[in-house]
């Protein structure tokens, strides 16, 4: 899978913020890589099944 860091990461950015409260990506002592796995999962079951995209996309996430 060929991987955009910029989708990367601002995926990771949404999904850790959606969760925590808006900034929190930002602070200190955020496991920021946590967050980047969590956002490849997605973006390979994406990539996977075009039906997980759609429905990730009604959801508001950015894929």
């Amino acid at each position: 899978m060929n991987i955009n860091h910029e989708a990367l990461e601002r995926l990771a950015r949404e999904i850790c913020d959606s969760r925590n409260g808006a900034g929190h990506y930002d602070k200190s002592g955020t496991h920021r890589n946590h967050w980047r796995v969590k956002a490849s999962e997605m973006m390979a079951l994406a990539v996977a099944m075009p039906a997980y995209r759609g429905l990730a996309q009604a959801c508001g996430w950015q894929l």
